[in-house]
């Protein structure tokens, strides 16, 4: 997992989750082990993202090991959330937590998807 040019482990999992679709990809995964979805089915459901950077960011999460993917060949190849990716889902809660403490983050945020944010930010729904 660890991110070339950078010190340690800690470093790497913090630029993981500075990656701007990082979150709203682990996101779409209910959070629990073993959990799938399809390339497509992630596309549709965060509207902004191209697929390059899609791709990007599942070989990211996958080399990472928050997913595995799936042997199947396209375009029924599918991504599993790992037991390291489920951790990363309560991470998330938890960052959401501390803004809601820290900032004064509408609490409502802990219950939304990012990518919801993100869409609403360009005047669109998800």
């Amino acid at each position: 997992m660890q991110k070339p040019g950078l010190p340690c482990k800690t470093l790497s999992l913090a630029h993981l989750l500075g990656n701007k679709w990082t979150i709203p990809i682990i996101e779409l995964f209910p959070a629990r082990e073993g959990s799938e979805m399809r390339f497509n089915e992630m596309q549709e459901q965060i509207r902004r993202i191209q697929p390059r950077n899609l791709s990007i960011g599942l070989k990211e999460l996958c080399d990472a090991q928050m997913l595995e993917k799936s042997a199947a060949k396209a375009p029924n190849t599918g991504y599993r959330l790992t037991g390291k990716g489920v951790a990363l889902i309560g991470l998330v809660h938890s960052i959401k937590k501390l803004g809601v403490q820290i900032y004064g983050i509408d609490a409502s945020c802990i219950g939304r998807k990012c990518g919801v944010c993100m869409a609403m930010q360009k005047g669109r729904s998800v």
